[in-house]
């Protein structure tokens, strides 16, 4: 490091330690033993409950438990749970009236529960299944009506999520193992993959999720001693349109296609691959338009951006010349679909930057500054909910020294800000999550000096930035080697978090459940929030 970065960085660090902003006050949601400790949780929808698994009875067994975000005494929502047990894959109900979970018994199989929040109701999904009864991966339909699931015997069904008659979705003569799944926004269909006559040989279908007939989405290969591969299938946000990767038409050679959930009018998104040619998984655009996929399509050697209508067209190149050795390696699609920004050694081999650009072709604008020797963006930034503002992580100013930064999404370039010096540490890579508001960012991380203690901070992403923020739990009220494990926040600005905050390598449940996130300068209270219920 220069004589003159070096002065900049003790400079910085003065700051940040003389601007520590006032911690907020936790509570603890879990209760238990001296033993007891929390694995997972989720928070619901609107922010107000939270629910766990906890082994706060027996050492062996992680009990299911429901407890406001305020604090308070916890129900427990499971039945007590035997040695060897364990409530898992905790996901409330979209409307926040029901959690479902998996109870899996250590080795042997996992069932599946709806529980209504009060506890009164609760039912075991998969219980009209012939033994094992063994259920795998779930989801809820966005419209909380139903719950689909693969079962151990690799059928897919769905049933109410209060319980009811169980419907097996994938009843097409010659299928079995039906396995990748997803349902679509408007809670209409479910697609799914399935082996179609040889294990080795998968097919993409939809079918209703009250059950019926499927829809076949990929021709069926008549070759029935070829091996056929289905990928990252995706669904579009108005439920119209199902895109996909395929080999039917050349094994080996994953294409894209695109189709009508109910089947026919299959297009192919780009021209013909060849033998070297390949592309990578895809985004769709929110007002389900078009696809940005990342392809060589141009020139073997190297990844360019790309973007199609939906139901086909041509192929835009979005991205600028890309210096030799140079890759797009990821991108994001704005929410009000106009632009798209994506990561790229563009202008020097191996060193990282951030872009945008219009979704049907344009100027395309660099957002980062230029970053240090060996300095580059990081894999990871987002977009702001109002799609002003691109938030990321690099070490752009010190090499190795990862901080957070807020660019314009349209740029123009060079007006990118920092958001957060610290925490920041050179081993340790912070994590953030951005506010409901889309105003603060919260940022678990390392503090400078703190020797890998995981805290959390909170900083604004509009208005002016503060850099050093404010450390969201007192140091005083934590153990001195006690760690943040993971965070959340909901939707009422409530902090939900897993640390050993009292008792060193003891994780538990904390939250902060009265965040002001702007307007506390200036007094203008409208836009505070705060979990009160």
């Amino acid at each position: 490091m220069s004589d003159r970065n070096r002065v900049s960085a003790i400079f910085v660090l003065a700051l940040w330690v003389a601007a520590v902003g006032v911690a907020a006050d936790a509570v603890k949601l879990s209760q238990g033993q001296s033993f007891s400790e929390v694995f997972s949780f989720d928070i619901s929808p609107d922010g107000s409950l939270v629910a766990y698994n906890s082994n706060a009875d027996i050492a062996t067994a992680a009990d299911l438990w429901l407890v406001s975000s305020n604090g308070g005494s916890p129900l427990r929502l499971s039945d007590p749970l035997p040695s060897g047990f364990s409530a898992s894959s905790i996901r409330f109900s979209p409307d926040g009236g029901r959690v479902i979970y998996v109870v899996n018994e250590f080795g042997l199989r996992k069932e599946l529960h709806s529980v209504s929040v009060d506890g009164l109701h609760t039912v075991q999904l998969n219980a009209s299944l012939p033994p094992p009864r063994s259920v795998g991966r779930f989801q809820i339909s966005p419209d909380g009506a139903w719950v689909v699931f693969n079962a151990a015997s690799s059928d897919l069904y769905s049933i109410p999520i209060a319980g009811g008659d169980l419907v097996k979705l994938n009843t097409v003569p010659g299928t079995y193992r039906a396995f990748d799944f997803m349902i679509s926004p408007d809670s209409v269909h479910v697609v799914f993959t399935a082996a179609w006559g040889d294990p080795n040989r998968e097919r993409l279908y939809s079918v209703l999720i009250s059950g019926g007939k499927p829809n076949g989405l990929s021709p069926s290969v008549v070759d029935m001693t070829r091996n056929v591969s289905i990928s990252r299938a995706a669904i579009s946000p108005d439920g119209a349109q199902v895109v996909f990767r395929s080999d039917h038409e050349t094994e080996g050679l994953l294409e894209l296609y695109s189709v009508p959930i109910l089947g026919g009018g299959l297009v192919k998104l780009h021209p013909d691959l060849v033998d070297g040619q390949r592309v990578f998984p895809q985004q769709i655009s929110l007002d389900s338009s078009r696809v940005v996929y990342i392809s060589n399509l141009d020139s073997e050697d190297i990844n360019e951006l790309y973007s199609v209508p939906i139901t086909g067209g041509d192929s835009l190149n979005l991205n600028s010349h890309l210096v030799e050795g140079g890759d797009v390696s990821t991108a994001l699609i704005s929410p009000d679909s106009s632009r798209v920004v994506y990561l790229a050694d563009q202008q020097i081999d191996e060193r990282f930057e951030l872009y945008s650009v219009p979704i049907t072709g344009g100027s395309v604008v660099k957002l980062n500054s230029t970053p240090v020797a060996g300095g580059d963006v990081g894999p990871d930034f987002v977009i702001a909910p109002d799609g002003s503002t691109v938030i990321y992580r690099a070490d752009q100013d010190f090499n190795d020294w990862v901080r957070g930064y807020r660019a314009p999404l349209s740029g123009p370039s060079g007006n990118d800000e920092g958001l957060w010096f610290g925490p920041f540490n050179v081993a340790a890579v912070p994590v953030f999550e951005i506010f409901p508001t889309g105003r603060h960012v919260v940022v678990s991380g390392v503090a400078i000096f703190a020797d890998s203690i995981e805290r959390l901070w909170l900083h604004p992403i509009v208005g002016t930035p503060d850099p050093a923020g404010i450390e969201l739990i007192s140091s005083d009220d934590f153990h001195p080697d006690g760690d943040v494990s993971e965070f959340a926040v909901g939707a009422n600005g409530t902090i939900v978090y897993i640390a050993d905050q009292d008792t060193d390598e003891r994780f538990e449940l904390y939250a902060i459940p009265l965040v002001f996130t702007d307007g506390f300068e200036s007094g203008d209270t409208s836009s505070w929030s705060s979990s009160v219920p």
